[in-house]
């Protein structure tokens, strides 16, 4: 399971390849349209690189719902949580 440190900073690559700007500059609380500068397109690209490079899911129904890069990181931590509870008796 990524930690949550590895999840970002996969997700940073992956946004700064998709919008071409510097993951340094990517901060948790940035809005991705409007501070990353990812357009609707480049979502449907961070669902298939995310899955590709770092084997996370990305529902497509919860793809649009992502405001900033901390909304993305909190969807793969709760998704990651409980993938890995054990089922209840």
């Amino acid at each position: 399971m990524l930690t949550e440190a590895e999840i970002l900073a996969g997700l940073k690559d992956i946004l700064a390849r998709i919008a071409g700007v510097d993951p340094a500059g990517i901060e948790l609380d940035a809005l991705i349209i409007d501070d990353v500068g990812v357009d609707s397109l480049g979502f449907y690209e961070i669902l298939i690189e995310a899955d590709e490079t770092m084997g996370i899911k990305i529902e497509e129904k919860d793809l649009l719902t992502f405001k900033t890069v901390r909304d993305i990181v909190d969807y793969v931590n709760a998704r990651a949580f409980t993938a890995t509870q054990p089922a209840p008796r």
